[in-house]
């Protein structure tokens, strides 16, 4: 699927009001940390809520 035309200009319109840069946005990419799953988070959730939140 590609984008119409006009639309695409008015995104490179949008990020150069912004001074944002391609490089800045693969950069950014890059920095980013892979999101965690669930299975991968709620064992820090659960070692981090106290008794009283485990309980209900």
């Amino acid at each position: 699927m590609t984008a119409p035309a006009d639309r695409v200009a008015a995104a490179w319109r949008m990020l150069a009001d912004l001074g944002v840069t391609i490089t800045d946005l693969r950069d950014d990419l890059r920095a980013r940390r892979p999101i965690p799953t669930v299975a991968e988070y709620l064992p820090q959730v659960i070692a981090a809520a106290g008794p009283g939140a485990r309980r209900t």
